[in-house]
């Protein structure tokens, strides 16, 4: 897997770099699957958990981000610093790469492409608030700065504050309204807020931007259809999954879920 050096997810490993893309790749939590349910529990409560399915950062897309407005304004002690964050970046040094970074920062507060980037490496540090803060300061002084915008939708819902993340994704959408990634991770905000139908209009705006969206794409709306009760469509979203998927031990538990389903009358395929 490759992604543009600026933003990533917290679960993405970098193994190296290579003409600005960060090469690893990206390891998810796979959640237990609750008890065998019955036709009353499918009817009652959607998918309880049932599903489950691993927590899927948007991809960047297919190229590095476009020159934004402060990168000419910068000085050039800050873009040094901010190269020396990026090579530590590569080097997976996050510790070393949020020195220069912050460095950077500190020679020049709007630069935005390294508050960004210092964004992502505390995210993946797990310091939420302070990452937060980094790429509002980026958005802020560059608001054209369109990266921003789906890291900032990244950290908000990593911490539940779905509204905001809502907010700053429809930005986004607003200045790059062809970018999979921001419907993906706003159908994220919209699920979160319990805004089912909205959350599938946003899947299904990835699959008609994306030809090959990623895997877990299925099982997100999977989920969303168990919580709306229409348990065929959530039935057709995990055989889609196991058709791209069919070896990942995820795939076993969504077999198991399948086999329950038909078990309990929900389905008849």
């Amino acid at each position: 897997m490759k992604q543009p050096l600026g933003v990533t997810a917290s679960n993405f490993h970098t193994v190296g770099v290579a003409d600005g893309w960060r090469y690893g790749y990206e390891y998810f939590a796979f959640p237990r699957l609750a008890p065998p349910p019955t036709k009353s529990e499918f009817s009652e409560a959607g998918n309880r958990a049932v599903l489950g399915g691993p927590e899927f950062r948007a991809r960047p897309s297919s190229h590095p981000a476009a020159p934004s407005l402060s990168d000419a304004q910068a000085p050039k002690r800050a873009r040094k610093e901010y190269a020396k964050g990026v090579d530590a970046l590569a080097a997976n040094k996050l510790d070393q790469a949020r020195t220069h970074l912050g460095k950077a920062v500190a020679e020049y507060p709007c630069y935005a492409r390294p508050q960004t980037d210092l964004a992502m490496v505390l995210s993946e540090q797990q310091k939420l608030a302070e990452a937060e803060a980094a790429v509002r300061k980026a958005s802020a002084c560059d608001p054209g700065f369109t990266e921003s915008y789906l890291q900032l939708g990244l950290i908000l819902n990593q911490e539940k504050k779905f509204a905001e993340s809502e907010a700053a994704l429809k930005e986004g959408v607003r200045q790059a309204p062809g970018q999979w990634r921001f419907h993906y991770e706003l159908a994220a905000a919209h699920y979160g807020e319990k805004q089912f139908a909205k959350a599938e209009q946003d899947y299904q705006r990835v699959l008609a931007l994306n030809a090959t969206p990623p895997a877990e794409l299925r099982v997100k709306l999977a989920n969303v259809y168990l919580d709306e009760h229409r348990f065929d469509k959530a039935y057709e979203q995990m055989q889609e999954y196991l058709k791209v998927e069919p070896e990942v031990p995820l795939a076993e538990k969504i077999k198991k879920v399948m086999q329950k389903m038909r078990a309990s009358g929900v389905v008849q395929p």
